[in-house]
């Protein structure tokens, strides 16, 4: 038996350090997780499979019975009774497979077995060399960290060919080929989002679902399922794989990966494969919606932070043209239970070649988080929120072509892009006003126009910031073109009002 268990060992990072499993559910000081967004949505689905273990509530009304601290001691006393599955070394290592070493070792008897933690991480194992130092190169990962890989490659696993194609069940020896996505990234990076409550412990419960919710969804034929640590798979394609690919609890922490730690590098091949939304799989964490008869998905994007496709998550308040079934099962819920919540949502984009996947030096991770607080949320409120999402994009385009027409005059260097990533990035500071000022502007007709004027200043200081006019002719191309944005610096109803 190892000497390592998840259960009690502090390798959990949280806003307030690393953490145990016993302290998440023993502390509702924690107030959130902390690491890189992809560690972010890994760790959330990890607890909430240990949270549906311990006691999935039979409805809405069960679920609110059961409050913060029933939850945590029922999570607690799983945790004690399954202790021994929680270590990351043994004969029955956390989410590991032992077997997979002697299988790659029959399957594959000339070249690398085994490959370094370090080719894992997106930054260092990847093209983007933006953040490869020489320390970073097969430095000694420590346990608290080779439990996040093992935590992170069941699910996130990037595609191509460090997934070595070993057949587990039969004597087959090894495939040549790429190993499919996981089923948490797909094929760009799939944006993810969460409900965030005031401290971690009630964004575990505030995330649940019900019984009577996972037997409404027919994608998971063997309902809420049981985690996989608590009985692993034999190989890809086995009775205890099929249940894992189709349960709830399953789809919270997949094993797209079959994995094995050794020393510093680790055993690993292609594990379940999962259907992506393109063959009617679907996370319940991910946004995805129609276009006439294909099925597309809400990516992350480094050029369009997730707070913008807010409308898009929450649109079932609306007209529903999107669907993230762990938004629209839990937000309203949440509300109902809580003064103030947040919607995080978060990813990495990822590129592809040839199904090598990776992340390039422009790729990288997302994540942004709007505040409801006291907010009578309802269709005209999301109609209105629309509406002036709207107004937003329209001084953004505004901005962009004022810059475009300039550097065109002047013939300068393109920064008609640069200057609209930086409008959109002084934008996010001020959305939750947004948010806010569509609750009130039923009664406060003026909030909305005060807050037109914080988007035109901001376009307009990005326009002076870019566009110079130190020289008689830039002065003359920078009056010219600069934006008019008048209708939306004056206090009176205009066009983004209804």
């Amino acid at each position: 038996m190892g000497e390592y268990n998840l259960i009690d060992e502090k390798w959990l990072p949280t806003t307030e350090g690393l953490k145990s499993l016993k302290d998440i559910f023993s502390d509702n000081s924690i107030s959130g997780l902390s690491g890189n967004p992809v560690q972010k949505i890994c760790h959330i689905k990890l607890l909430l499979a240990i949270a549906q273990a311990a006691y999935t509530p039979e409805d809405e009304d069960d679920w609110k019975d059961m409050e913060i601290p029933g939850l945590a001691e029922k999570c607690l006393q799983y945790l004690n009774e399954w202790y021994n599955k929680f270590y990351l070394y043994g004969d029955e290592p956390f989410l590991q497979m032992p077997v997979v070493k002697e299988a790659i070792k029959k399957q594959i008897k000339d070249g690398q077995q085994t490959i370094e933690l370090t080719l894992l991480d997106y930054a260092i194992g990847s093209k983007n060399n933006t953040s490869l130092f020489s320390y970073q190169k097969n430095r000694e990962y420590s346990n608290s960290e080779k439990a996040v890989f093992i935590v992170q490659e069941t699910g996130y696993a990037l595609g191509g060919k460090k997934a070595k194609r070993c057949v587990l069940t039969t004597t087959q020896g090894y495939i040549k080929g790429t190993g499919k996505p996981g089923p948490f990234v797909g094929a760009c990076g799939y944006l993810h989002s969460f409900i965030n409550g005031n401290n971690l412990l009630e964004t575990i419960w505030l995330n649940m679902f019900t019984k009577d919710v996972i037997s409404d969804m027919p994608i998971f034929t063997f309902g809420l399922g049981t985690p996989p640590w608590e009985k692993m798979p034999e190989g890809e394609d086995c009775q205890r794989a099929r249940e894992l690919k189709s349960s709830f609890i399953g789809s919270l922490v997949p094993l797209c990966r079959f994995c094995l730690l050794a020393g510093n590098e680790i055993y690993y091949t292609e594990g379940i494969s999962y259907p992506s939304h393109k063959e009617g799989g679907m996370d319940m964490s991910t946004t995805l919606y129609s276009v006439k008869k294909d099925v597309k998905a809400l990516w992350a994007s480094p050029d369009k932070k997730p707070w913008r496709n807010l409308t898009a998550i929450i649109s079932f308040l609306g007209e529903k043209t999107h669907s993230c079934p762990q938004i629209e099962k839990c937000f309203l819920r949440a509300r109902d239970v809580c003064e103030e919540i947040k919607i995080w949502s978060g990813g990495i984009k990822v590129s592809s070649n040839a199904g090598e996947q990776y992340a390039t030096g422009t790729d990288d991770y997302v994540e942004s988080a709007v505040k409801f607080r006291e907010i009578d949320l309802g269709e005209p409120w999301y109609e209105k929120l629309k509406s002036e999402m709207n107004v937003v994009n329209e001084i953004a385009k505004t901005l962009q072509t004022s810059v475009w027409l300039y550097i065109k005059d002047m013939q300068a260097a393109d920064i008609k892009d640069a200057a609209l990533y930086a409008f959109w990035e002084e934008c996010e500071q001020y959305f939750d006003k947004l948010v806010e000022a569509c609750d009130s502007y039923m009664k406060d007709p003026g909030a909305i126009p005060s807050i037109h004027r914080i988007f035109a200043k901001t376009a307009l200081n990005i326009y002076d910031a870019v566009c110079l006019k130190e020289t008689a002719r830039q002065m003359s191309a920078w009056a010219k073109h600069r934006p008019k944005l008048g209708t939306y610096l004056l206090n009176k109803k205009n066009k983004g009002d209804k």
